[in-house]
């Protein structure tokens, strides 16, 4: 599974190796990590020393010196003063690489309104904290992990513990998380600009009273829909002046990079700000996690202690596909229809699973409830009620996929699943087919089938070529 990132509870007190979840929780993908420099990689530790992947990082990125590193009481000198000095915020003059071979720890980083991100590794996680972010460790509450440390030339670690705006790495971080909204800004001014030349002398489009480029850098093709009131060049507001384009000849807003922060409070009423970190509205109807391995009842929820969840792009990494729909209209909804025409669709059927209404109930769910493949799609569409799908992971764990009225799931062909009820035994939900009916279900182990085989090289050895398109993308 890929690695986890969330933003942290500022105001708590717990124990510095707790999750520290906001409430409700608030989880960060790996794109908005890639966007504060932070790089990361999933290898596979059990062969470190000859993984080809490795090798090639190292080489294309110049780490020539790499060391092991156990951090964990019995094996630390000072450890608790160490300890303190790891999570003291600081930057470093060069780039931090971690890669874990064993336990679990925790990296925090700023993001761009110095709001913290807790970052989990795990074994096979391997990070690139760049030069200049301000950042700190600890470890979670296993107390224990086991990391390679990665350098280019001889192996240096100085913390420059905050503040420290004027260390050159510092600005040269800055600068280059900046730089980069500048370029996709000036990329999508341009051809607004040329649009607006020859369709009015005005600038004809919304943005925040700080600058334009903001609002481009941010709805970028939206912004040609957003021509709703028009505001003369010069009638822009300060902090922006106007100076000659030395190119082809007209007045334009001058901007400074402090104006591309993203400081949007002053967009107009009827243009909400972009929100990075809304919520995806599937998340309402779909939600998922890494299951425990209690004997207890399969309606459960079974959740690990402490909770995992596991986000839709994660599930979209298995090959689980996922939508939320208008139930409530599913015989017109164009959304629906559209889905069913794109993917081939062509049967549709409905199906009540509750004692009541299904004969030979517990047969049945006892069926269901069997570890098994399908040599087509599995198509659920929740219409009424709710009901867990389990799949398993690229590590074989069970993450347990709880489907609420509006959710449609669609499992891949090959991957290792079952069904169950949960503690309200109903749901009603519409089974879709490419073509006539089929439901059959070959129970564990059935990896000698093709369908088992392709799976596995799509989405387990990850063939790009192999994959299946998430359409809710």
């Amino acid at each position: 599974m890929a690695i986890e990132a969330w933003f942290m509870d500022e105001t708590s007190g717990e124990d510095q190796r707790s999750p520290r979840h906001c409430n409700p929780k608030e989880f960060v993908s790996l794109d908005y990590l890639a966007e504060l420099g932070v790089l990361y990689w999933r290898l596979n530790p059990a062969n470190y020393e000859s993984d080809e992947e490795l090798k090639k990082i190292r080489e294309d990125r110049g780490y020539n010196y790499m060391d092991l590193l156990d951090i964990c009481p019995e094996k630390v000198a000072d450890f608790k003063e160490k300890l303190k000095n790891f999570y003291t915020e600081h930057i470093h003059a060069d780039e931090e690489i971690r890669y874990c071979l064993e336990g679990s720890a925790y990296f925090d980083v700023r993001d761009k309104d110095d709001r913290w991100i807790r970052i989990w590794i795990k074994v096979g996680d391997l990070i690139i904290l760049p030069a200049g972010i301000y950042h700190r460790f600890t470890l979670d509450t296993g107390d224990y992990v086991k990391l390679m440390r990665l350098f280019v030339g001889e192996p240096v670690w100085t913390a420059y513990n905050r503040p420290q705006e004027d260390h050159p790495a510092r600005k040269e971080y800055i600068k280059s998380m900046v730089t980069e909204k500048v370029g996709v800004a000036l990329e999508a001014y341009k051809v607004l600009y040329a649009v607006l030349l020859h369709v009015s002398a005005y600038a004809s489009f919304a943005w925040c009273d700080r600058c334009p480029l903001v609002i481009l850098n941010y709805q970028k093709v939206e912004m040609l829909i957003l021509v709703k009131f028009s505001i003369s060049w010069s009638k822009l507001p300060p902090p922006c002046k106007l100076y000659e384009d030395p190119i082809i000849g007209h007045k334009k807003p001058q901007y400074s990079f402090t104006m591309v922060e993203l400081d949007c409070s002053g967009f107009p009423s009827h243009v909400p700000p972009p929100d990075r970190n809304r919520k995806d509205p599937r998340e309402e109807v779909i939600q998922a996690w890494y299951m425990d391995d209690s004997d207890e009842d399969q309606r459960l929820p079974h959740h690990r202690e402490p909770k995992e969840f596991v986000s839709l792009d994660q599930l979209a990494e298995l090959g689980v596909l996922s939508w939320k729909l208008d139930a409530d209209n599913h015989e017109t909804d164009a959304e629906l229809k559209k889905i069913r025409e794109e993917r081939g669709y062509s049967y549709v059927d409905l199906i009540e699973v509750c004692p009541e209404k299904l004969p030979n109930y517990e047969e049945k769910i006892k069926n269901f409830f069997e570890e098994h493949l399908h040599t087509d799609e599995e198509i659920r569409y929740c219409l009424g009620g709710s009901g867990y799908f389990d799949v398993r992971d690229h590590n074989d764990h069970w993450i347990r996929v709880w489907v609420k009225k509006g959710g449609m799931i669609v499992l891949p062909a090959g991957i290792y699943h079952r069904f169950t009820l949960d503690t309200d035994n109903y749901i009603k939900a519409m089974r879709l087919f490419v073509g006539d009916p089929v439901w059959t279900p070959f129970n564990r182990p059935h990896d000698h089938l093709p369908a088992r085989k392709e799976y596995v090289q799509a989405f387990v050895n990850k063939d790009p070529s192999a994959r299946a398109v998430d359409a809710a993308a």
